[in-house]
């Protein structure tokens, strides 16, 4: 599915996915983001939907400020975490 692509950063959201994340050519970046599976939330959509409202924010949040990193970074930099 990505054969052939070249990634400059490659983002896992799941510490289960971080185990297991292949190697991708040309060796981008890594960044991991530990954060609950909204899905993983016990009730209805009443009680769900709020998970999801939250993991929402904190993407956003934390992709503005990997951006404003990445951006502000030395080509040569790779940014790890943020």
């Amino acid at each position: 599915m990505f054969a052939g692509h070249r990634f400059d950063y490659v983002i896992t959201l799941c510490d289960r996915v971080r185990e297991v994340c292949p190697e991708f050519p040309g060796h981008p970046g890594a960044v991991h983001w530990s954060i609950p599976d909204p899905a993983a939330a016990s009730g209805g959509e009443e009680d769900t939907y709020p998970a999801f409202e939250r993991m929402a924010a904190e993407l956003e949040a934390r992709i503005g400020f990997w951006l404003a990193a990445v951006s502000a970074a030395p080509a040569h930099a790779s940014v790890q975490e943020v």
